[in-house]
């Protein structure tokens, strides 16, 4: 007992008080490397007979080293590369029977192809005609030997009326060609978004075209399901909102950005809101918190109610598109919900992690997707820059802030810090710089709940209540308007943008590079101060 008392004497600390544990990230290093190898099988190409040797002594280097703990850790960040380079190699390995290796004899002709159509079919105008686009994937081809078994993805556009829906199987006429490099920016490159996708040819079908539709989707479908309900909800918003405010319910809601004008566009492009139009963690949460919200007045449990939200959650993100923006918030949402079921914590980095893991293991090139880089680089953004900003601005006010303060201060300090976050890549991809995007979030991002709040009351009763959904239309249409019109007001602010051509791949990556090494160090002393304080805490 004296022993103990001396101890704590002479440590100055109380020998009942617990020191915080340290937070594990599991995820966070596992993606890191993960993705480092599918940035490096981009790069610099290696065969799959090196890499699956290469993993081979990884791994016993990792047995053998097993008890030595730190290069152990080591070695097996190493192996989580090398999986990222077999894994990435993995799905860029073509079927047998690929049309792709076939394709090229038939360059320019006109051949028959027999396959299903994917869920992405899109109808726009085209001149004096229409045009239908969507991926249709491959079963059979029409060749000098009679019909053969094919597989793989092409794309179709279609110059005529088409009667044919998602899960439909066709028969389709047209001439097989690559695709063509529409954009002249280095920065995109449509060959690419396509080849991401597992696209390397496109038919070409004219209006006389031979098109029959072989089979239609008869079994019951999920996303069958789900996107003819999308349709319905469409119609519903077409039918109480005039064309440009039914297109941007339609994007907030239904991830249906297609109708929107080009005009209206430029307006969200000009002011570095046009984030608002993509579906979100923003507009996802809100979701998850409606059909919650939505499953409370039945008799079940808590438990039951949380399953339920992320089953429909999920069913809302397929039903949406399923982009990467979409994919990422559901995850982390269910994640969330998951930790609420079993009364665990979780870290909002760790969660972020297994979100982009996730996504990377569904397809690997999602890593060069623009969508992918913005949504993870802006959450990446608000975990780590925001609490340094915003400690900068209570020092700047020296601590006097009001409750209404604190939150305009607060707004300001995420606007900010994402904007910092993403500068870079939004001058690389668009060639334009926003510094109005840090002011004019803060007025524009409540009207997202609001909106969102609208659109669902609408929706609700036009099944339930017609005679209601007027109040809900005019409501929208007030409030969308006002939206609109404060944003083309920020436009017309001088230096609100300026278009930037100087952005290159490796400023880029400078650029991020340096703010990591500037993160780190403040992160460091903060460490530093953070532990002296504790250590003062508990003595």
């Amino acid at each position: 007992m004296k022993s103990s008392l001396s101890i704590s004497k002479l440590t100055n600390r109380t020998p009942n008080k617990k020191i915080p544990k340290k937070i594990h990230r599991p995820f966070l290093g596992l993606v890191v490397c993960f993705a480092s190898g599918i940035y490096l099988s981009r790069m610099f190409p290696v065969s799959m007979s090196i890499n699956i040797i290469v993993a081979m002594i990884l791994t016993g280097l990792c047995v053998v080293c097993f008890s030595r703990a730190r290069l152990s850790t080591w070695i097996i960040l190493m192996l989580y590369v090398c999986m990222g380079t077999i894994y990435t190699n993995g799905y860029q390995q073509l079927a047998k029977e690929d049309i792709s290796k076939v394709a090229k004899y038939y360059y320019g002709e006109q051949v028959q192809l027999e396959g299903v159509v994917g869920h992405d079919l899109k109808v726009v105008n085209f001149f004096n005609g229409q045009k239908t686009s969507f991926t249709l994937n491959v079963k059979k081809m029409q060749t000098q030997w009679g019909w053969k078994k094919k597989k793989g993805k092409v794309l179709v556009n279609v110059f005529q009326k088409l009667q044919a829906n998602y899960g439909d199987t066709i028969v389709i006429e047209g001439k097989l060609h690559r695709p063509f490099e529409f954009s002249k920016d280095k920065s995109f490159s449509y060959l690419d978004y396509l080849k991401r996708r597992g696209i390397r040819w496109v038919l070409t079908a004219k209006k006389n075209a031979l098109i029959e539709v072989k089979s239609q989707e008869s079994h019951f479908n999920v996303l069958t399901t789900l996107l003819n309900f999308r349709g319905s909800l469409e119609q519903r918003f077409d039918h109480a909102l005039t064309k440009n405010e039914s297109a941007i319910m339609q994007a907030l809601l239904l991830g249906k950005r297609s109708d929107i004008p080009r005009h209206i566009k430029e307006l969200f492009e000009k002011t570095g809101t046009i984030h608002i139009l993509a579906i979100s963690g923003l507009h996802v949460g809100f979701v998850a918190a409606f059909f919650i919200m939505l499953l409370k007045p039945f008799p079940v449990s808590r438990k039951i109610q949380l399953c339920l939200g992320a089953i429909l959650l999920i069913a809302y993100c397929l039903m949406t598109g399923a982009r990467p923006s979409v994919v990422r918030a559901t995850v982390m949402t269910v994640i969330v919900l998951i930790s609420l079921l079993m009364e665990r914590h979780t870290n909002l980095l760790n969660t972020l992690s297994c979100a982009a893991f996730c996504l990377l293991l569904i397809n690997p090139f999602y890593l060069f997707d623009v969508g992918y880089q913005l949504s993870f680089c802006c959450v990446l953004s608000i975990v780590c820059i925001n609490p340094l900003v915003m400690k900068v601005l209570v020092f700047l006010c020296k601590g006097n802030v009001s409750k209404k303060g604190q939150w305009i201060l607060q707004s300001f300090s995420v606007s900010l810090s994402v904007w910092i976050g993403i500068i870079a890549l939004i001058g690389y991809y668009f060639q334009i710089i926003t510094p109005i995007t840090v002011f004019i979030n803060i007025i524009i991002i409540p009207f997202i709940p609001v909106l969102l709040a609208l659109g669902f009351g609408l929706l609700l009763t036009s099944f339930f209540l017609p005679i209601c959904t007027v109040f809900f239309a005019m409501c929208l249409k007030i409030t969308l308007n006002l939206m609109v019109a404060i944003i083309f007001l920020a436009a017309k602010v001088p230096g609100a943008f300026f278009n930037v051509y100087f952005v290159s791949y490796w400023g880029v990556i400078a650029y991020y590079s340096v703010l990591i090494v500037i993160l780190f160090l403040i992160y460091q002393r903060c460490h530093i101060y953070d532990d002296t304080r504790n250590y003062e805490k508990f003595s």
